[in-house]
């Protein structure tokens, strides 16, 4: 069942990623995961969607072997290829940059945690921010 959009995966799916993440991490999973919702609303899916978007940025930093580490889990478990993951929220952003507007919350904190990645061009990330700055100020 699909239930949002987001980057290739379903909401079950963007759930075991974020479960798998703080489990990685060490976080209280009771704490800062409440249990997945059987029928989640649309504040559910947009939650967890920009939830698995700031992770994103964050499993760019890690070190390699950790990064694997989630890899092989999300793939054996769940059949979640996180390159493809990866590679689906660029993507995402990049359709930001070339329309040249952010139109949700959900865009603006892609982009924002896109931005964040390294070895992105600079111009690029020049543009992202005119983006950024233009929505989060916008009158």
């Amino acid at each position: 069942m699909r239930v949002t959009k987001g980057p290739g995966l379903d909401y079950a799916q963007s759930y075991a990623v974020l479960r798998e993440y703080l489990r990685l991490e060490g976080g209280d999973l009771d704490r800062y995961l409440p249990p997945m919702e059987e029928k989640p609303t649309r504040a559910h899916i947009r939650g967890v969607q920009e939830a698995l978007n700031d992770i994103m940025s964050t499993i760019a930093d890690w070190p390699n072997d950790k990064v694997r580490a989630l890899a092989a889990k999300l793939q054996s478990e769940f059949g979640i290829d996180l390159a493809k993951l990866f590679h689906a929220t660029s993507a995402k952003a990049r359709r930001v940059l070339k329309r040249g507007a952010i139109r949700t919350d959900t865009e603006f904190y892609l982009l924002r945690s896109w931005v964040d990645q390294s070895g992105e061009p600079d111009s690029d990330r020049d543009e992202a921010w005119k983006l950024l700055d233009a929505y989060e100020f916008r009158g």
